[in-house]
């Protein structure tokens, strides 16, 4: 970029943020990091600042303000509780030792009685 370019560049003034819940923006992330959900932080808006805003659109600003290179969380996150990311086991139960059904390639399906021990 040129001499010229970047003096041109210094005149423009500063454009103002497009959305009304800029000033807001460290206080609705803060309140995001302490688990607030958007329907709260939209309440809290409301009630504290006279901002009515719907939960939708909290999370639209906030969606759009996410760093470029920050991603939803991935499902191994190290944050992710255990229970989330082990896969289920796919062992059968077997209850009893009674056979609940016989097969034969003849003939359909049919259930048995079970046999009381």
């Amino acid at each position: 970029m040129n001499d010229q370019m970047k003096a041109v560049i210094k005149e423009l003034p500063d454009k103002p943020p497009r959305s009304r819940l800029e000033p807001y923006k460290e206080f609705i992330e803060e309140l995001r990091r302490r688990g607030r959900t958007y329907k709260d932080i939209a309440s809290v808006l409301a009630e504290k600042f006279s901002i009515h805003v719907t939960p939708a659109g909290v999370h639209d600003f906030v969606r759009r303000r996410r760093p470029a290179n920050s991603k939803p969380r991935p499902e191994g996150h190290e944050g992710t509780p255990s229970w989330v990311i082990r896969p289920v086991e796919s062992t059968p139960v077997v209850t009893s030792d009674t056979q609940m059904f016989k097969f034969d390639p003849d003939e359909p399906l049919r259930l048995t009685k079970p046999t009381k021990p």
